[in-house]
């Protein structure tokens, strides 16, 4: 293994609110408006929140431009414009040799969304959006950043200035491999950025590269698994080459390796990584043990993995977006470390979440008194939540000065 010295940080450029030429920060989202609460749209609310200087766009499907300029009405520093419209795929002609950004994002497009079979999947939608960032860096330049990226709590203010270099996000101190990279936040100095159209034209030669690799295990009805491994790496390794030859910026976060969640101080911004693969059962306390349980119905409530790893925003954005609809909802994941019958509150409680986090679930309609069990010796055991609280001098706190508060009053 290589290692490398890190490059510096690229110069900044200050904006002010007045400045006409304060990066636009530009969010995209492919398909229908998102399963996962708030992914779709919480992070361009939030950044619009607190930022008053960049232009926020939003980058949709065509078909989607009325649900989401009526989401984003009361916020005028949020334009929505279509994909379909900016690559003008109107006057899509196919051919065998794609020459420009455009007929290579215009191929990748109606190949990989409205082919027969393709576009329901992630993995086609995520190559999709992909492709689309690096071909906006390449013809508008400013930020790119995934729609669940959030302000940190605390941050009043916002402005992402203007730098002199193609920057990505660095996961590691040392950058050695692919790895120490990511691509959910990106930016482009401005139009025509010579590094963007390469990453544009390399992005398209893999992506041909895997549909053929793609036709080729469907023919031998293989699994898809080896071609899914194949392009995750289809952005970011022309990135990671080009950061060896001095450019490429950098964002500097605050952890060495990929988790839950990771900040850009610098920015005043959190990623979060989020639940898209395991799944649970709805559970019925009378019926635990029984084999006429309902199937695995679809994955975890990404509220368990805010509360577990105590990340905030992301719940705050959550509960706010709709996620209070399922507050006592008792699933069971069938995975390690979570019990048989588990709700949001009960998971905060055995997490030792901050009480910031139990008070947010008990506004949300959190209560200390559903059902959850656990077993032990062959047996069931009820966890009794209100118990532990009891146990927990900030939590009873919490809880006490709640129900106090919302205790209906007597007359």
């Amino acid at each position: 293994m290589f290692l490398f010295k890190r490059k510096k940080e690229p110069k900044l450029k200050k904006s002010s609110p007045e400045s006409k030429s304060a990066p636009d920060l530009h969010y995209i989202w492919v398909g229908s408006p998102g399963r996962v609460k708030g992914h779709d749209i919480g992070g361009p609310i939030k950044m619009a929140e607190k930022n008053k200087v960049n232009p926020i766009r939003f980058w949709c499907l065509d078909q989607y431009i009325d649900h989401y300029k009526n989401v984003y009405k009361d916020f005028p520093n949020i334009k929505v414009e279509s994909i379909e419209n900016y690559i003008n795929l109107k006057k899509y002609k196919p051919r065998k040799t794609p020459q420009t950004a455009q007929d290579k994002m215009q191929k990748i497009f109606v190949d990989t969304l409205l082919a027969e079979g393709r576009g329901e999947k992630n993995i086609d939608k995520v190559k999709v959006k992909d492709a689309f960032s690096l071909y906006l860096m390449h013809n508008l330049g400013g930020y790119f950043l995934d729609t669940n990226i959030l302000p940190l709590l605390g941050e009043e203010k916002l402005s992402f200035p203007v730098r002199d270099k193609f920057c990505v996000p660095a996961m590691s101190k040392r950058i050695d491999s692919r790895s120490d990279l990511e691509c959910w936040m990106l930016y482009s100095p401005g139009p025509q950025n010579k590094e963007a159209k390469e990453f544009v034209f390399s992005y398209y030669d893999t992506w041909e590269q895997h549909e053929i690799l793609r036709k080729t295990l469907l023919k031998e009805k293989r699994t898809l698994e080896l071609f899914h491994d194949k392009i995750s790496y289809a952005i970011i390794g022309p990135i990671f080459r080009s950061y060896f030859n001095g450019q490429i910026g950098l964002f500097e976060t605050n952890r060495d390796s990929p988790g839950s969640f990771v900040d850009i101080p610098s920015c005043g911004i959190r990623k979060t990584y989020n639940n898209t693969h395991v799944f649970y059962k709805p559970i019925d306390s009378t019926r635990i043990g029984d084999p006429a349980q309902p199937e695995i119905i679809g994955p975890i409530p990404d509220i368990y993995y805010y509360i577990a790893n105590n990340n905030l925003p992301a719940l705050i954005v959550y509960l706010e977006f709709g996620g209070d609809t399922e507050i006592n909802q008792v699933i069971s994941p069938g995975r390690k470390g979570f019990l048989i019958g588990e709700t949001p509150l009960c998971c905060a409680l055995r997490s030792k979440s901050e009480p910031e986090i139990i008070i947010r679930l008990l506004q949300a309609g959190a209560s200390p008194d559903v059902e959850v069990f656990y077993e032990k010796e062959g047996s069931l055991k009820r966890f009794n939540m209100r118990n532990l609280i009891e146990k927990n001098h900030e939590y009873s706190q919490v809880l006490q000065e709640f129900e106090k508060q919302n205790t209906p009053k007597k007359f």
